[in-house]
């Protein structure tokens, strides 16, 4: 069995394109958001399916938040083609991930209570983003500028397949527990749709930094057969 808990460091920045409609014209919007630092935690078990060959599966979860800035062009109420720049910050937005990742996992040195093992697989993640969805702003007469005032978002959701690959270094602590130390790169691409027109394309996963608990569930030995009792010698008759 397995149990980890650690940090994910997610990969670059994404981004939202999307167009409102004001004041009889189109409002093109833009946002770039990036993900903070995450913790996560996992937990699955392997099984040794050869003398040094392992399969396992792993659950896992992770939750973050997401902070970046918006740009728009408002619509001028009086005149065509002659819009406001507008911009802002956007922080907090939740961002969360789960999923499994199926590990074939290969030890690559084992020495003085040590082992060093390398996996990789298949991953399949369930994303849950807030997205922009609309804006709010204010102006005031002659109506030449406007101020972003908030956004309104909402919570979207993806599911992807994708791929894990990682190492694992382990210390006996006993017969049957073990100390790990994790890293674990997962990519994954999924497509998250707020509304139409509204579709951003992510970089699921990252990096994972963490460690845990190995515990091994073993077999004992058979236990020998039961020996019949030897026969009691019959008395002597007198």
């Amino acid at each position: 069995m397995i149990v980890n808990g650690g940090v994910l460091f997610a990969p670059g920045t994404f981004s939202q394109s999307f167009t409102l409609t004001r004041n009889v014209e189109t409002l093109p919007v833009q946002t770039s958001l990036s993900l903070g630092v995450a913790p996560f935690f996992d937990g699955g078990a392997r099984v040794r399916v050869t003398r040094t060959l392992s399969i396992g599966a792993v659950g896992f979860l992770s939750a973050s938040k997401a902070d970046g800035s918006l740009d728009a062009q408002v619509p001028h109420p009086f005149y065509f083609n002659q819009p406001r720049a507008i911009g802002g910050t956007l922080s907090r937005l939740d961002h969360s991930e789960r999923g499994v990742h199926v590990e074939l996992a290969y030890p690559i040195s084992v020495a003085h209570g040590r082992e060093i093992t390398v996996f990789g697989g298949p991953s399949f993640v369930h994303v849950q983003q807030a997205l922009v969805t609309d804006l709010a702003y204010t102006e005031s007469y002659p109506f030449d500028t406007a101020t972003f005032s908030n956004a309104t978002t909402g919570a979207v959701t993806a599911n992807a397949f994708g791929a894990n690959v990682g190492a694992d270094v382990t210390w006996r602590l006993g017969r049957s527990v073990r100390a790990g130390a994790l890293v674990r790169y997962t990519f994954a691409n999924p497509t998250l749709t707020a509304a139409p027109g509204n579709s951003v394309s992510m970089h699921a996963g990252g990096y994972q930094v963490g460690g845990g608990l190995r515990m091994l569930i073993q077999k004992g030995p058979p236990r020998a057969p039961r020996q019949p009792r030897p026969a009691r010698p019959a008395r002597p008759r007198r």
